[in-house]
C-alpha cells in the first residue's frame, strides 16, 4: 500500500466535507400516548422504503416489558413532510407498531422473565394506575426538519439498521450470566478433543458458537424434558444458564463431557462432522450426537458398538438437515434416533 503522505491526507479531508448533509433537526419528548394516537390518526405514517414488520410476539413482549421497567428506549427518528405536514416514521417503526397494538389489547405478552406475573395479560389487565403511567410515559424522537431529502432519509434508516451486527444469544447470554458456570463452560471450550471433533470457523468462533455448543450440551441433556414448543431455544437455554449460574455439579458435568467426548472420538469417524475434511459443525448435527451418546451411556456406562454407520443414513440426514426445525418432536427425534441406535446396536 502506498505511503499516506500529505496531498492523500487533503484530499481525502476534502472527499469528507464535500460529502458531508447537514441535516438539521429537533429533539422532542412525545407520550405514548400521543405517539399512539398520532399513528392511528395517520399523522405519524411509514414510508414505503421501511422494512415490513417484522418482530414476532416474544420481541413485542420484551420491548412493552422495557418500556414498563423504565429501560431508556433508543432515540426513535421522525422527518416533518413538507407537503402534508405530517410525521414519516424513519425509524421507529416496529416500536410504534408495538406500542398501538399493545394500547389496542391486541398483544398478548409472554415469555417474560422479570415481569412474569404479567405473562398472559393484554393492556386492559393492567391495573389503571400502571395503564396511566405506561401511557404518559415519554419516549424521545429526533425530528428531521421537512428540508431533507427523501435520499438523506433512507440512507439515516439503512445506516441505523445495518450500522452493528445483531448479538447471537450466546453472547448475550454470556455477558448477562457472569459466574462460575459461564468460566466452566469457557473452560470445557479449550478442551483439544472437543475443539478437534467440533472444528469450527474462526468467523463462529468470534461470535461464541463452541460455547453456544456446550450450553446446548448440558440444558437439554439435563432437562430435555422440560423443553416444549412454547419456549424459544435461546430462552430454554437462558434459563438452564440462570439456575446453574453459581451452583452447579461441575464433577458430574465434567465427567459426563469428557466421557461423551472420548467415546465420540472412538466410534465416530468424522466426529461430529459431516465428513473428514469438513471445517465446520452443524448446531443439529452436534445435539443430536452429542446429547444421544450421553444419554444412552447415562443408561449404560460400559457402552460399545461395533459401528455407527447409520450415521450417514438418509433417515439421519433428514433428521438434522435443519437446526430451525427446532419444535419438541424434531430435536427429540434426532436426540433419541442417536441414543435409540446405540443402545439397540450395542454389545451385549
Amino acid at each position: 500500500m502506498s505511503e499516506i503522505n500529505l496531498e492523500i491526507r487533503k484530499k481525502a479531508e476534502n472527499q469528507i466535507v464535500e460529502n458531508q448533509k447537514k441535516i438539521d433537526y429537533d429533539i422532542r419528548d412525545f407520550t405514548i400516548d400521543y405517539l399512539v394516537s398520532q399513528y392511528k390518526s395517520k399523522r405519524f405514517f411509514i414510508p414505503n422504503y421501511q422494512r415490513n414488520f417484522v418482530w414476532n410476539d416474544n420481541t413485542r413482549s420484551r420491548f412493552i416489558e422495557s418500556v414498563l421497567l423504565g429501560i431508556p428506549i433508543p432515540f426513535l427518528f421522525l422527518a416533518v413532510d413538507d407537503e402534508t405536514g405530517n410525521f414519516e416514521i424513519v425509524d421507529g417503526a416496529q416500536r410504534i407498531r408495538t406500542l398501538d397494538s399493545f394500547i389496542q389489547n391486541n398483544l398478548v405478552l409472554q415469555n417474560l422473565k422479570t415481569l412474569d406475573l404479567i405473562n398472559g395479560f393484554k393492556f386492559k389487565d393492567l391495573t389503571s394506575s400502571v395503564q396511566r403511567k405506561f401511557e404518559n410515559k415519554a419516549l424521545r424522537m429526533i425530528v428531521l426538519e421537512d428540508k431533507t431529502t427523501i435520499e438523506s432519509r433512507k440512507e439515516i434508516f439503512n445506516r441505523i439498521n445495518t450500522a452493528g451486527v445483531a448479538a447471537k444469544p450466546v453472547e448475550t447470554r454470556m455477558g448477562t450470566y457472569d459466574g462460575p458456570f459461564i468460566d466452566f463452560i469457557k473452560n470445557l471450550a479449550l478442551d483439544e478433543l472437543y475443539q478437534d471433533l467440533a472444528p469450527m470457523s474462526q468467523i463462529a468462533i468470534d461470535r461464541k458458537e463452541q460455547y453456544e455448543m456446550l450450553f446446548r450440551f448440558f440444558a437439554y441433556s439435563d432437562n430435555l424434558e422440560n423443553y416444549s414448543d412454547s419456549i424459544q431455544v435461546q430462552d430454554f437455554i437462558d434459563e438452564y444458564t440462570k439456575e446453574n449460574q453459581n451452583t452447579f455439579e461441575q464433577e458430574r458435568m465434567e465427567r459426563e463431557f469428557q466421557t461423551t467426548m472420548k467415546f465420540i472420538a472412538q466410534y465416530f469417524p468424522h466426529g461430529f462432522k459431516k465428513t473428514q475434511t469438513a471445517k465446520s459443525t452443524p448446531k443439529a448435527r452436534f445435539e443430536a450426537i452429542a446429547v444421544g451418546v450421553n444419554l444412552a451411556l447415562r443408561e449404560k456406562p460400559n457402552l460399545t458398538v461395533e459401528n455407527v454407520d447409520w450415521i450417514n443414513s438418509e433417515e439421519f440426514l433428514e433428521k438434522t438437515t435443519s437446526d430451525a426445525a427446532n419444535n419438541k418432536s424434531r430435536l427429540l427425534g434426532r436426540i433419541n434416533y442417536v441414543k435409540d441406535k446405540l443402545l439397540g446396536e450395542s454389545d451385549e
